[in-house]
């Protein structure tokens, strides 16, 4: 295997001629999370001052997915035996928030691109009819707004993902199981 490492100050002196290779990333997971640190490992290479570029070459980033496309939510489909019903449950956030200034200012292209937008629900509270009552009762909790938004993607859950996935090239592979016996 060999080490991608940036050598220490005492052994740089020996390493004056010596050319660095690009640093070679693996991050597993093309959900948001992974993308995300692809897109910010990518920017702090890129703000490197020419005389730190010039030491070493920008990284090799691999994003490995084992599902068909990237930006999902973690998806398990399962069969009903009995119904042979098909469910499918999403695991992660269905919206996100932007409190600190530098992720407000991160999401900005995004936003100005339509890929995101505020999400402005109306959240109601829901109680089912019971045997004596004809109709559901419905109340209204709260109405969201753009003060302390609320971020979705659109127009569908993957685009944002989609989106930045373009920058990289995701590697589709059936991940295994480090721990189980071969």
């Amino acid at each position: 295997m060999t080490d991608h490492s940036v050598s220490d100050s005492n052994n740089s002196s020996n390493n004056k001629n010596t050319p660095q290779t690009a640093p070679k990333i693996a991050i597993v997971g093309g959900g948001l999370t992974g993308l995300f640190t692809a897109t910010l490992l990518e920017q702090a290479f890129n703000q490197l001052s020419d005389q730190q570029k010039s030491k070493s070459s920008l990284p090799q980033i691999t994003i490995f997915e084992k599902s068909r496309s990237v930006g999902r939510l973690a998806t398990r489909y399962r069969t009903n035996e009995r119904t042979n019903k098909n469910w499918q449950w999403a695991f992660g956030a269905q919206f996100f928030t932007a409190k600190s200034d530098s992720f407000s200012q991160f999401i900005k292209p995004w936003l100005k691109s339509g890929l995101l937008q505020p999400w402005c629900a109306e959240v109601v509270e829901f109680t089912p009819s019971d045997d004596k009552q004809q109709s559901p009762e419905i109340k209204k909790k709260e109405q969201w707004n753009t003060t302390h938004a609320r971020y979705i993607n659109t127009p569908k859950m993957t685009s944002w993902g989609t989106s930045v996935s373009g920058r990289f090239t995701p590697v589709h592979s059936k991940i295994q199981n480090p721990c189980r016996a071969t």
